[in-house]
């Protein structure tokens, strides 16, 4: 019955305007069971009228920002040959440059992984010495043996070792289709690519990157030198490679500029001198965030 609910005015104005909160069971409903045991009630004051709360609102463009980062940061992303359904359009000569640029991007992320993991150093110095044994060149044609071979030769080597579930994983390789963000959340910075900065007053796509780099010269150079590094750059694109459900890493692809460092300390960067361009890639936990201001006097 009504009578075993709480009864809420909802209108002041109208009294035909009410609800009933509560639970009311009948035995047959719950045979054996009494009603006293199986009914609730909630403890809610009948002679208070239940109040909305009130909507938050913000500005235009507190409201496009927030729209924007619901977007971008919790749709599914977009898979990296996104221009495949479209290479019908394109002249086959075209196609094939495109599925090279994508294969060789994979190939640089994938080797990039393997140099920077922890667990791959063991076999990466054997395959240095290995190298060095069979070759009489210089130490830089040797060095650029290694880096073009190591993934292939890696993948041969522990093909029929025991080896630990990562091992095995890197060396397979990571799957051919992967995926494209144009916003990461990582070392408490919000990075975007430089295509969605263009679009915001905002500037998110600034990086630096601190290496330790062991370096030639020129190809003639038998001497190569060790030194700390700053890269200065900004992202041009997110990838996240997929290792077959195993696990995923995420990788920024940037453009690197020459810089230069005035009298007073200050680092000039200069957008239209790109170098680096055959390392574009970095692991994201990498990254640190950086901002670009333009020189008044320049």
């Amino acid at each position: 019955m009504v009578e075993d609910l709480d009864p809420v005015q909802l209108d002041s104005n109208d009294s035909s305007k009410k609800s009933y909160i509560g639970h009311k069971l009948s035995e047959p409903d719950m045979p054996g069971i009494p009603k006293d045991v199986a009914r609730h009630k909630l403890n809610v004051n009948p002679l208070y009228p239940p109040l909305r709360q009130i909507r938050r609102k913000f500005n235009a463009t507190i409201n496009e920002a927030v729209s924007d980062e619901q977007i971008s940061f919790h749709t599914t992303a977009a898979p990296i040959p996104s221009i495949a359904a479209s290479f019908s359009t394109f002249p086959s000569s075209l196609v094939a440059a495109l599925l090279l640029l994508l294969e060789l991007l994979i190939c640089q992320a994938y080797a990039y992984i393997l140099n920077n993991c922890d667990e791959v150093q063991e076999y990466i110095r054997e395959h240095e010495v290995e190298v060095n044994n069979q070759r009489r060149g210089s130490r830089w044609s040797n060095a650029k043996n290694h880096s073009q071979n190591f993934s292939q030769w890696f993948e041969t080597r522990v093909l029929h070792e025991d080896v630990s579930d990562l091992i095995k994983q890197l060396s397979i390789g990571p799957n051919s289709i992967a995926k494209r963000y144009s916003g990461y959340l990582i070392n408490g910075y919000r990075f975007h690519t430089r295509q969605r900065d263009a679009r915001h007053k905002t500037q998110n796509s600034g990086v630096t990157l601190d290496v330790l780099m062991t370096s030639f010269a020129s190809s003639k150079d038998k001497t190569p030198v060790d030194a700390n590094l700053t890269y200065y750059g900004r992202i041009i694109d997110i990838v996240e490679l997929d290792y077959y459900g195993h696990f995923k890493v995420v990788l920024f692809k940037c453009d690197w500029y020459e810089v230069e460092e005035d009298i007073y300390g200050f680092t000039y960067v200069f957008f239209n001198k790109k170098c680096y361009q055959e390392e574009p890639l970095i692991l994201a936990y990498q990254a640190y965030q950086c901002f670009y201001v333009q020189d008044p006097y320049d």
